[in-house]
């Protein structure tokens, strides 16, 4: 059968293996049968999709976290766990499926898109109790999708307050997740802070001009050049506002701070009669601006 056909594949012969489950009917016996095998074969990534919403499955949300804690401890190869579209029901549940990630050795990416996990849910205690323990437990994990999970406001300060110290995600998608303007600058000012974040993802939230210049003032402050210095050169914002320009596109922050600096030289310079006139430049800049004017004027 298919379980025992996964346990005689290895790394060496097959590469690695992405096994992906969707809203099928998996039995006490069929569980125990997958989790024997994940012992030797090399996963990749474990998708549980779907598995927990629908009352004529055998799979419901606890069952869900369950198996998903019981592969991480099982099978030492996994690096990322797919639970989107089933519920966490219980901070019980929370805790051992964070607990389980982070003590794995290989583990760093997590979606958890559609879980339920929002304040517009039932039992608002619980779930505020359940977002608590999964956001405090996300600094060691590089890809993080909570998607869809309704978390407005306190899931944006926890997350924002999350961002703020800087943890090791890279990757961090928030999308559909009923955040306006307030969060938008919650995360804004996170990201003055934060200087691993690679790209945010924002779309499908409620998120207005005021927010989007809070977002776009974080990534590039344009009121002077220390501001413009001191901007965030490494974080890419997807939101939607089609009028905003794209910033951070290298994975080079340096790069990002110097075209940045280049487009506020370049307004300055056209904008003063004086082109050598370098009042309100600073010091630690103007090596940079004395190479801009070299390569331009002279």
């Amino acid at each position: 059968n298919f379980a025992d056909a996964l346990s005689l594949v290895t790394a060496s012969d097959q590469g690695y293996i992405s096994l992906i489950l969707i809203q099928m009917q998996l039995g006490v016996e069929v569980r125990e049968m997958l989790l024997r095998a994940f012992k030797t074969a090399p996963l990749r990534s474990l998708g549980l999709i779907n598995n927990g919403m629908r009352s004529d499955l055998l799979f419901w949300g606890s069952d869900i976290v369950e198996f998903a804690v019981n592969a991480l401890k099982t099978n030492a190869t996994l690096e990322c766990i797919d639970i989107r579209g089933n519920p966490i029901e219980t901070e019980q549940d929370a805790i051992s499926l964070m607990s389980a990630v982070n003590e794995h050795p290989t583990a760093d990416a997590l979606i958890l898109d559609d879980c339920g996990l929002g304040q517009n849910d039932c039992g608002l205690g619980e779930k505020k109790a359940i977002m608590t323990c999964i956001v405090s437990a996300l600094s060691n994990l590089r890809e993080v999708s909570l998607g869809s999970n309704r978390i407005g406001s306190h899931g944006a300060r926890l997350i924002a307050k999350c961002l703020a110290s800087n943890p090791g995600i890279v990757v961090l998608s928030l999308k559909s997740n009923l955040l306006n303007d307030k969060d938008a600058y919650l995360l804004a000012k996170s990201l003055t802070k934060n200087t691993t974040l690679q790209k945010l993802r924002l779309t499908g939230n409620q998120i207005a001009r005021i927010g989007v210049k809070a977002l776009f003032r974080a990534i590039f402050n344009t009121r002077s050049f220390d501001d413009v210095y001191d901007s965030n050169h490494k974080c890419w914002v997807d939101v939607e506002d089609e009028n905003l320009p794209v910033y951070n596109t290298s994975i080079d922050p340096k790069l990002n701070r110097d075209m940045k600096l280049l487009c506020v030289l370049t307004c300055f310079y056209k904008n003063n009669a004086d082109p050598l006139n370098l009042t309100g430049v600073p010091i630690k800049v103007m090596p940079r601006v004395l190479a801009f004017i070299q390569s331009v004027l002279f």
